[in-house]
């Protein structure tokens, strides 16, 4: 058994999406260049990147971090807590890191 129900489209919607078309719009207008905006911070902090050194204490913040953010398993984070606790580590993944960015920037 077919039932055919007739729907009528009122004003009120085509109002409503009139008004989201609208804001889309808007949006659209005000956001047109972010991406660029976005993108050019981006190359230029990925240069700067480039100019600097890293540190025993940058190693230490950005293993800090990964430990207290929760996005690691349990294995990696308890090898990260090791890493931490040991300087020679520590600083020798700083100086290879500083070569990597050595050589990247001869490469530039």
């Amino acid at each position: 058994m077919n039932i055919y129900i007739s729907v009528e489209i009122k004003s009120t919607s085509k109002s409503l999406l009139t008004n989201e078309q609208l804001d889309l719009d808007r949006w659209h207008l005000k956001f047109k260049d972010t991406f660029e905006k976005f993108k050019n911070s981006t190359e230029h902090y990925g240069k700067l990147l480039l100019k600097e050194k890293v540190s025993y204490n940058d190693i230490q913040q950005a293993i800090e971090n990964l430990i207290n953010n929760n996005s690691l398993d349990e294995y990696r984070k308890r090898l990260l807590i090791k890493m931490r606790l040991d300087e020679n580590t520590i600083n020798e993944f700083a100086s290879s890191l500083n070569l990597s960015i050595s050589d990247l920037t001869d490469w530039n």
